[in-house]
């Protein structure tokens, strides 16, 4: 059964390459996205799902994603929450590293 958003896993793979670039532009630093939902199936599944957004966690370097991400919304033209952070509300926060 196919989604009925305009995020089709090629659309999907093209973001996340247009993120990965503008991040490594931005800073060499780390970034850590969890995908889930519908991108996520859309992603690992090939049955042409697609998705309204991306909904995500980012546990590493979330200054300079949420900067990149900025910046390709407003190049590409896309709504304000094709990445959707709300899932962050409800997962559970990352153990601190022990040191």
């Amino acid at each position: 059964m196919a989604g009925r958003g305009h995020l089709d896993r090629e659309k999907l793979y093209e973001l996340f390459e247009t993120l990965d670039k503008e991040l490594r532009h931005e800073r060499g630093d780390r970034t850590v996205i969890y995908v889930a939902g519908g991108a996520r199936m859309a992603l690992g599944l090939h049955d042409g799902r697609t998705t309204n957004d991306i909904d995500c966690v980012i546990r590493e370097n979330h200054g300079a994603a949420s900067k990149a991400v900025r910046k390709i919304t407003e190049r590409a033209k896309l709504p304000n929450d094709w990445l959707n952070e709300e899932l962050g509300q409800v997962m559970p926060k990352a153990p601190t590293p022990a040191r």
